[in-house]
């Protein structure tokens, strides 16, 4: 009875692995059809990836994003941006501060100088003696601006949602647009950052400032 099941399981680990294999096609480098230029380049999410055993940099974080261009030599990276109580835009990712750092609440209702403070937290025994905290966008635009070669930087902009309290929502999203066209214009960086929202109106209103 095992071995029939044993034979059994080997022959469709076998045709797996065989229709696997079959599935696979060559991608033919030289003739590549997208709005690159036909270049595939080497983009680091959120620096170089989310925290692991391997890696104990959060992603996000200003030491993951410069070790992923300085580094490793990725052609660029993408980071997740917010705005602050005093409209300073920030590299972060989810909705509250208490899922990644050891501070509380959403980015939106704080202030600059205290979200400088908030220290990532880490679940990984080898990563508990990290001292990442959050970084202003303007540090990694700064960092890059004085590099011979730019990356690429993808900036991709997460906007508060209503859960987390009050707020005109089109305010928020002008000041949001006024400060990242203010960083555009100040590093000279509209020829290697690329912007990108899920609402299309922070991209239309970012577009109206910088044609």
């Amino acid at each position: 009875m095992y071995s029939s099941y044993l034979k059994a399981y080997n022959y469709w680990v076998a045709f797996a692995i065989l229709f696997f294999i079959s599935g696979c096609q060559k991608v033919d480098l030289e003739n590549i059809n997208n709005l690159n230029g036909g270049k595939i380049d080497v983009i680091g999410h959120g620096g170089i990836g989310f925290e692991s055993p391997q890696n104990a940099l959060p992603h996000n974080s200003f030491s993951s994003l410069t070790k992923a261009v300085d580094a490793y030599g990725v052609e660029g990276v993408e980071v997740d941006i917010q705005l602050s109580a005093d409209s300073v835009l920030f590299m972060y990712h989810d909705n509250t501060l208490e899922t990644l750092t050891d501070c509380a609440g959403c980015i939106l209702f704080e202030d600059s100088d205290a979200l400088k403070n908030c220290r990532y937290r880490s679940s990984l025994r080898s990563n508990l003696f990290l001292n990442e905290k959050l970084s202003p966008v303007e540090s990694i635009l700064e960092h890059f601006s004085q590099r011979p070669i730019k990356p690429k930087v993808i900036l991709d902009i997460k906007p508060a949602l209503t859960s987390c309290g009050d707020f005109d929502f089109d305010i928020y999203r002008q000041t949001f647009v006024d400060e990242l066209a203010r960083l555009l214009i100040k590093y000279d960086a509209l020829d290697w950052c690329i912007v990108e929202a899920e609402k299309i109106k922070f991209l239309t209103a970012l577009q109206e400032q910088l044609p």
